[in-house]
């Protein structure tokens, strides 16, 4: 009974990957509708890359998806939570041009900090612009769920988001279509910010 359990996870977990998959590949050709209809799913099932797209999608209103500061947040606080390195530096590009919350400087170097220790080159480069040292990138992200201290500290850091409580993660919203300008350019590799 536990192998079958086990292997009806592992089918689960693959369909999520590739129709996450399927969702990256129609984000990076800039279909963002169907990104967003491909990530619904796997983001409110749990899926960090979808979160962090939805995310994406939500902080710059790409595609029919409206503009909405609040719901990137939130996507990016729940991808976070499970160690997500881009959703990191996305929440460290929001507080620094604050971007639905207070412009914060010190909580963007925190955030370009960890997503620095976990490899993600354009965190390095965010701290290099803002004149702070970059880290070594001594977390890989095999490490960085279980890496005490700084587990520790990034559940710090989310009970300062505001809206997302350390022990419980910010509900999922939901997608709705709208129009709106698109106002930054987003990867999901990161944020950059067009208007400086």
């Amino acid at each position: 009974m536990k192998r079958i359990i086990n292997a009806m996870l592992c089918v689960m977990l693959t369909s999520c990957a590739s129709i996450t998959d399927q969702g990256l590949n129609a984000y990076h050709s800039g279909n963002y509708d169907l990104a967003a209809a491909k990530m619904n799913d796997p983001a409110k099932a749990g899926d960090p890359v979808a979160q962090n797209t939805l995310g994406l999608l939500w902080l710059n209103g790409q595609g029919s998806t409206p503009q909405n500061y609040n719901e990137a947040m939130a996507w990016f606080s729940n991808a976070a939570q499970q160690g997500e390195p881009y959703a990191m530096n996305n929440i460290g590009i929001m507080y620094e041009n604050g971007y639905g919350v207070p412009k914060d400087i010190e909580k963007a170097v925190a955030w370009y900090t960890l997503a620095a220790r976990r490899g993600i080159p354009l965190a390095q480069t965010n701290l290099a612009r803002l004149g702070k040292p970059s880290p070594s990138a001594d977390l890989v992200p095999q490490q960085a769920s279980g890496s005490g201290s700084d587990d520790a500290a990034l559940l710090f850091l989310l009970g300062l988001i505001g809206g997302a409580a350390a022990s419980q993660p910010a509900p999922a919203p939901s997608y709705s279509p709208s129009a709106i300008d698109l106002k930054t350019k987003c990867t999901c590799s990161g944020i950059v910010n067009l208007a400086t």
